[in-house]
């Protein structure tokens, strides 16, 4: 998915709420040695995997990491070619999702592009079984935290991002299976 994108030789990339970087190999593969990456994560152990990765040299253009938030990042405005967002977007809740979007765009330079993937739990389906069991846990955690709510929304994040001004969106599914026998992890 990522290299579908479209990502640039020399390309500035921010990776957003990188974890402990399983994007940043091809983040860099696709910006060349040419280009760099600024990734961060809320965790700081996770930035300390990175940090650890990145002192391995296995990067093949420059990457920089830090601790920050997705409503406050600690980057200069248009200091981006892209952002890359992967499994992260769907935690937040409505409310906290326009703030992270409206910090995307301002970190983004003018014409810059915003990629994010999400898995989209209303399609999540566990047979043989009730095909209805899921929507009705999801629906039930929503009433806990509004962040369960993040995960049903996959469907309708181009309109989430052309309310933040995002312009010239798209959206596309693309289907996993994960068959049994499952592996122990």
């Amino acid at each position: 998915m990522l290299a579908s994108v479209g990502l640039e030789p020399g390309w500035r990339v921010l990776d957003a709420a990188s974890g402990s970087g399983s994007f940043l190999p091809l983040i860099a593969e696709g910006v060349g040695a040419s280009g760099s990456v600024s990734a961060f994560d809320l965790a700081p152990d996770n930035v300390a995997i990175v940090g650890e990765r990145i002192a391995r040299g296995e990067f093949s253009c420059p990457v920089d990491v830090r601790v920050a938030s997705f409503l406050e990042l600690p980057y200069e405005d248009g200091a981006f070619d892209a952002v890359w967002c992967a499994n992260s977007l769907e935690y937040l809740d409505d409310e906290a999702l326009p703030r992270a979007l409206g910090e995307f765009v301002r970190v983004l330079r003018p014409g810059g592009m915003l990629a994010v993937k999400d898995a989209d739990a209303g399609l999540w389906l566990f047979s043989p079984g009730d095909p209805t069991l899921l929507w009705r846990a999801w629906e039930a955690a929503s009433r806990i935290a509004g962040n369960f709510r993040g995960c049903l929304r996959t469907r309708s994040m181009r309109r989430w991002f052309e309310r933040a001004g995002l312009t010239e969106t798209w959206q596309r599914a693309t289907l996993s299976e994960i068959w049994a026998p499952l592996e122990p992890a």
